[in-house]
């Protein structure tokens, strides 16, 4: 973990303090501000709601977001949850799902949840599951409502909390 050199005064005297720049986490380098934006993304805020959280610009969030896709590999929200889950990095984490209707999922919407863990897109997940791209839509949206998900990225946050993901696909 690298540091940083600030100073301050305490005392009255000038000192040099330093501090963590970075967490290392999965063995990957993260700014402060990039963990509070992962944070964000698996509680399933907007860059708007996490940039107001964090006094940062929506664009900046923005930035932050593709900075981390970047240094993890992925290339969406839903994909970086995964790889924070299957690397043990959000763990500890609690999604926040907001009020869903307490209604169990259906097979086929757990069988489409796990897909969206998987990275897949709808279009994808409507060719594995031989069903049209806007049944996919109708089975995730009915997803979200139930179990009080935001996003794909939420979903799959509390697909991982609830442990609807097998072993197999828990573990890298």
């Amino acid at each position: 973990m690298s540091t940083t050199e600030s100073a301050g005064v305490v005392d009255g005297k000038r000192v040099m303090v330093t501090s963590p720049a970075v967490a290392t986490l999965a063995g990957i380098d993260f700014t402060q501000r990039e963990v509070q934006v992962m944070i964000g993304v698996v509680r399933g805020k907007t860059n708007e709601e996490i940039g107001s959280h964090t006094g940062l610009a929506t664009m900046t969030v923005k930035c932050y977001v593709a900075r981390v896709f970047k240094k993890v590999g992925v290339g969406d929200r839903a994909s970086l949850v995964s790889w924070g889950y299957e690397n043990e990095v959000f763990q500890g984490l609690r999604p926040e799902p907001q009020k869903g209707s307490g209604v169990a999922l259906t097979n086929r919407e757990k069988e489409i949840t796990l897909l969206v863990v998987q990275g897949l897109t709808n279009a994808e997940i409507g060719r594995r599951v031989f069903l049209s791209e806007d049944t996919i839509k109708t089975h995730l949206r009915k997803a979200f409502k139930k179990v009080g998900a935001t996003s794909r990225s939420h979903l799959v946050a509390l697909a991982y909390q609830r442990g609807w993901v097998p072993e197999k696909e828990n573990t890298v």
